[in-house]
């Protein structure tokens, strides 16, 4: 629009108008300071309709109206130099700090998770063929198999206790030849014995209680367990989001970040498992020298979590002190203007290295990683706090004492069916105690206990998918950020 007082919204260009209004993003004349080009912010107003109108007026007739303070405006621009035009294109970006592009390559932690993939991926899988694999709503696959199963706590009580019913059925039934006396004792006794059969189901009663009650507190053990893994997954991801957010001006140290993240949940493993560790579980995310130093620490999970401190923290000094050193030893730029800087949009225009940006950064990669250390503590209490002695040991013997009473009080009745049923009832009953020692520490390499490996594999895809995601061309050119110029032009097309 010429000569008139206002815009409206939507026009792109103005000539001669004073006013500014949420669409004009371009003007020429009187509404620009020194004829640059300035994104305007909706809702602002450098000068009312009326003297933008009077300004056209002026203009056509040949006169020049001087703006007050304009002049010392466009002189105090002109001496303030711009971050491009101190250093040429890019003079702001590190030189120390890499800032990613939309057509950077893969970097080191990429290509070695990325070649690696199968050999890791084959060790971890090899580790978890003892876990077995079954469908909850088909019991055919749970009925008719013996995979899984504790039978080495289950087979050596059982027959003990098919022993005892079949020696005391030979005694006490009829037809064995045995001296008068000796039968006459046996049968007599377990006439007697029988009589306690009442007394035997009201201590069955009770024993169930305690045996349904040592199940169900080992399958919370069990259930807190898996939680604190899922955290542990949960914050691996986190550190690597956080990583890519507010390291993407250095690569080195976003790439550190998130190889570190793939290796706290193998250390983790390691240590609750109190192995070594096998250098093949992290092919493609440590080095052979990491991992040696990885697998020399006492507890391997601690070393991560201070390997990863000291690299978000390296990453935040450098951050700010660079930038800050590169401002003020620019000998065109005074304080004021380095002040100005600091909290322009020419200053870090990635936005991730402003000092509050980095402060702000560094906070959440130490909550995290405070996380995982939560994570951590929780599955180590978890496995090495058994229940307590006195619980489990009056348990287990007044099991042991019932199951040795039915075969005494129930052989007269049953004859040598007890044989049978003896260790049948031993199996229902000691399977329950076993299935609660199994459940109660689950971060063994056990059948039953939970896939660590499945975990480490799930956080190493996941760093493999942050680092591609790094590279993406929309993350890198309309996120990511390009240099001021370059980015408040995009806000204007």
């Amino acid at each position: 629009q010429e000569g008139s007082g206002t815009v409206a919204p939507g026009a792109m260009k103005q000539e001669g108008s004073g006013t500014v209004t949420p669409g004009a993003m371009e003007q020429e004349g009187s509404g620009t300071v020194g004829g640059c080009r300035h994104a305007v912010a909706p809702g602002v107003v450098e000068h009312a309709g009326r003297e933008g109108g009077a300004a056209q007026s002026k203009e056509r007739s040949g006169e020049v109206m001087e703006e007050p303070g304009r002049g010392e405006a466009e002189e105090e621009d002109k001496a303030m130099p711009s971050p491009r035009a101190v250093g040429g294109a890019g003079s702001w970006e590190h030189q120390s700090l890499e800032q990613p592009s939309p057509l950077l390559s893969p970097g080191p932690a990429e290509e070695g998770l990325v070649a690696h993939h199968s050999e890791r991926v084959a060790v971890l899988e090899a580790s978890l063929a003892i876990h077995p694999v079954y469908d909850p709503y088909q019991w055919s696959a749970t009925l008719c198999t013996l995979r899984g199963r504790p039978w080495r706590m289950l087979l050596v009580p059982m027959l003990i206790l098919t022993m005892e019913a079949f020696v005391w059925v030979l005694l006490t039934r009829p037809g064995i030849p045995m001296n008068r006396e000796v039968r006459s004792f046996f049968d007599s006794l377990s006439r007697r014995i029988s009589f306690l059969s009442d007394g035997l189901d009201a201590v069955q009663s009770a024993l169930a209680f305690l045996l349904v009650f040592r199940l169900g507190r080992a399958a919370v053990r069990y259930w807190e367990a898996r939680q604190k893994a899922g955290a542990m997954i949960e914050l691996c991801r986190t550190l690597c989001s956080d990583a890519l957010a507010h390291c993407a001006g250095s690569r080195r140290h976003m790439e550190d970040l998130c190889r570190w993240s793939a290796a706290f949940p193998v250390a983790t493993k390691n240590y609750l498992r109190s192995e070594k560790g096998n250098a093949e579980e992290l092919a493609g995310i440590l080095s052979k020298a990491e991992c040696d130093e990885l697998f020399r620490a006492p507890v391997q999970p601690i070393f991560c979590l201070d390997i990863l401190r000291c690299i978000s923290m390296d990453w935040a000094r450098l951050a700010t002190t660079e930038n800050r050193r590169r401002a003020t030893a620019t000998p065109d730029i005074s304080p004021e203007h380095c002040d100005r800087w600091l909290g322009s949009s020419s200053w870090g225009s990635r936005g991730h290295d402003e000092p509050e940006l980095v402060a702000q950064g560094l906070a959440a990669i130490s909550r995290t990683l405070d996380g995982l250390c939560g994570t951590f503590g929780g599955m180590e209490r978890i496995n090495n706090t058994p229940l307590p002695f006195v619980y489990v040991s009056h348990l287990r013997t007044f099991l042991v004492l019932y199951l040795v009473s039915i075969p005494l009080v129930f052989a007269e009745v049953w004859g040598w069916a007890t044989v049978i049923v003896t260790p049948l009832i031993a199996f229902a009953l000691i399977g329950i105690e076993v299935a609660a020692v199994e459940c109660e520490r689950p971060m063994a390499h056990r059948a039953n206990h939970m896939p660590m490996e499945r975990f480490c594999a799930v956080v190493a895809d996941n760093v493999l998918q942050t680092l591609q995601t790094s590279r993406s061309p929309l993350l890198a050119s309309r996120y990511c950020g390009t240099p001021g110029g370059e980015r408040e032009a995009e806000v204007v097309a």
